[in-house]
C-alpha cells in the first residue's frame, strides 16, 4: 500500500505536476541524482498514484474525470503497458515482482484484486478490503466490519476496521482479529495503525481513547505450534511503511502536544521511526517534517526514506517567498543513526552499529550452511534443528528474568513471547550450529566470500544521515 512517494532500492517514484490534468510519473535516482519522466500516454489527461518494486512502476492513467486505467512502466525497457483494467479515481496500488494489487476495480470497488503482469490476468481474492499491500504471495489489507456485516475482532459491534491477509498461493484468507488501518507488510510482519476508539483500549497509556497507535502483527509460521504475536509499540502514528523490522510512520504533532521535529511549534506533520529490534522510537526533536513515508533497504547497506513535505511544516524550501509548495524529500539512514537506532544490512551482530565485530560474526559462521529461517539462537539443545524440544525448554523458563542466552533468545534479560516468536519463526528448520542467518547477506543459505563483499559494500557506503530534495 503506498500513498505518496514510493521507494525501491535507490529510486523514488512520485507524481509531479498539476492534478488532475498534466500530472506525470517521475522516478528519481538518489545515487546519480537524475530524475526521469515516464512518457505520457497519448490522449490521456495525466498519470498518477505510482508505486514501484524493482524495475516496475504501477500507476493509474487518467482518461477523464471518472475514467482511469491501471498501467505499469518497465524502467529497464522504457515501455508503458496499459492493462485494460478500469479503476476508480486515485487507486491505491501495491506491487511485488510481477503482481499488482488493488481494491479499486471499477464496477467492483472495495474488493481486493491482483493483476499478474506475466500473463496479463486480473483475479479477485473475493475479499472485502482496502489499502492492500503485498509481499511475495501474501496480500495484507484492512476490512470494514460494517461492509461485511461480520464482527471480525469479536468485540460485539460492527464499527471497526480489522487487518486480514490473503495467500495467493493457497487461495486462503486469514483474519488477524487486530483492529487497524493502512497495513504495510514485509516478510512475515504486518504493521498498521490502530484507532484506540475502535479498539476500545488506551494503547499508549495517556488516559484517553483519542489516538492512533502503531502496532504490528507477526504471521505465524506454517509449522505448529502456530503462535500469534501482536506487538503494541505504544507510539502515536499513522500510515506505516515497513522494511526489515523498521517502521516509518507519520505523526501529527498536535495530537501528541510535542515539538517532535524541534522547530519551536507543535503544528507539523512529521515522520518518525520505530525499531522493532531495539524497541526504540525517534527521539523528540529529531523527527523529519513530512508525511506519507516510504522506506526501503538498498543494495549497499543503507536505507532510503522518501516522504512528502509541505513548506508550512518546514519553511520555504525553494526560496520563492511563500509556503504554498509541497516537495518530495528523502533521507539516507546510516548504520550509526539516532533516528530510530536503525541497524543496517551490514550490521551482522544486531547491535545497531557497523564495526569490526560484524566481520568477526561473519567469520564465526564462515562456510556454514542452513535454511534461511534457521536461527542458531533458537536451537536451545544444540541438535541443529528447531523443534518441540526447544519450545519445551523455553516454556520451562517462561517469565524468568536476569539471564542471558539459552531460553532468553533475544538477550533482553527476559524470557517472554518475543523469544517464543524467534523460535516459532525458525520452527521446523535445520542448520549447522554456527549458522548465523544475519551473516547470510545474499540469502542463499551459504556463508562465503560473497557475503564478505556485501558487508564491505556496507562499510564503503556508510554515510552521515542527510536530507535531500528531489528538486
Amino acid at each position: 500500500m503506498q500513498v505518496g512517494p514510493s521507494v525501491c532500492n535507490d529510486a523514488i517514484a512520485f507524481t509531479n505536476g498539476t492534478q488532475p490534468t498534466g500530472a506525470q510519473i517521475c522516478y528519481y535516482n538518489v545515487t546519480s541524482h537524475v530524475m526521469k519522466y515516464v512518457s505520457s500516454v497519448p490522449g490521456s489527461w495525466a498519470s498518477m498514484c505510482p508505486t514501484m518494486y524493482g524495475n516496475v512502476i504501477a500507476f493509474g492513467v487518467v482518461w477523464g474525470l471518472l475514467t482511469w486505467e491501471l498501467a505499469y512502466y518497465d524502467i529497464g525497457t522504457g515501455t508503458t503497458t496499459l492493462t485494460g483494467v478500469n479503476v476508480t479515481m486515485n487507486p491505491v496500488l501495491s506491487v511485488y515482482d510481477d503482481i499488482i494489487t488493488l481494491a479499486s476495480v471499477k464496477g467492483d470497488p472495495g474488493i481486493v484484486y491482483f493483476y499478474n503482469i506475466s500473463d496479463g490476468t486480473l483475479k479477485t481474492t473475493g475479499q472485502v478490503g482496502a489499502y492492500p499491500d503485498i509481499y511475495k504471495s501474501i496480500i495484507a489489507f484492512q476490512t470494514s466490519e460494517n461492509t461485511t456485516g461480520t464482527d471480525l475482532d469479536g468485540d460485539g459491534d460492527l464499527d471497526d476496521n480489522v487487518i486480514r491477509y490473503y495467500d495467493i498461493s493457497a487461495g486462503a484468507t486469514t483474519n488477524t482479529g487486530a483492529v487497524g488501518d493502512y497495513p504495510s507488510i514485509d516478510r512475515d510482519v504486518i504493521a498498521f495503525s490502530t484507532s484506540e476508539a475502535q479498539a476500545g483500549q488506551d494503547l499508549n497509556g495517556d488516559g484517553d481513547l483519542d489516538d492512533h497507535v502503531i502496532r504490528y502483527y507477526c504471521i505465524p509460521p506454517p509449522a505448529p505450534p502456530h503462535t500469534q504475536v501482536l506487538v503494541n509499540t505504544r507510539t502515536e502514528g499513522e500510515r506505516c511503511s515497513l522494511c526489515d523490522g523498521i517502521l516509518a510512520f507519520e505523526t501529527n504533532e498536535t495530537s501528541v502536544g510535542l515539538d517532535l521535529n524541534g522547530d519551536g511549534d507543535t503544528n507539523d506533520m512529521v515522520v518518525r521511526f520505530y525499531n522493532s529490534i531495539t524497541g526504540r522510537t525517534t527521539a523528540v526533536g529529531s523527527a523529519l517534517a513530512g508525511c506519507n513515508p516510504s522506506i526501503c533497504g538498498t543494495y549497499y547497506g543503507t536505507y532510503i526514506l522518501a516522504f512528502e513535505t509541505e513548506e508550512s511544516w518546514s519553511g520555504d524550501l525553494n526560496g520563492d517567498g511563500n509556503l504554498d509548495d509541497t516537495f518530495i524529500r528523502y533521507a539516507r539512514l546510516p548504520m550509526t543513526s539516532d533516528i530510530g537506532g536503525v541497524p543496517m544490512t551490514s550490521d551482522v551482530d544486531g547491535d545497531g552499529y557497523g564495526s569490526i565485530l560484524d566481520y568477526t560474526c561473519l567469520g564465526n559462521a564462515y562456510g556454514s550452511k542452513g535454511e534461511a529461517r534457521f536461527d542458531s539462537r533458537a536451537d536451545l539443545n544444540g541438535d541443529g534443528k528447531i523443534d518441540m524440544i526447544d519450545f519445551t525448554i523455553w516454556s520451562a523458563h517462561y517469565g524468568d528474568e536476569g539471564i542471558l542466552g539459552g531460553p532468553n533468545v533475544n538477550n533482553d534479560w527476559r524470557v517472554d513471547m518475543f523469544d517464543a516468536y524467534i523460535i516459532m519463526s525458525a520452527f521446523g528448520s535445520t542448520g549447522q550450529h554456527n549458522w548465523n542467518p544475519r551473516a547470510d547477506l545474499k540469502e542463499d543459505g551459504l556463508i562465503n566470500i560473497l557475503d564478505g563483499i556485501v558487508l564491505g559494500w556496507g562499510f564503503l557506503h556508510r554515510l552521515q544521515c542527510s536530507m535531500m530534495d528531489t528538486g
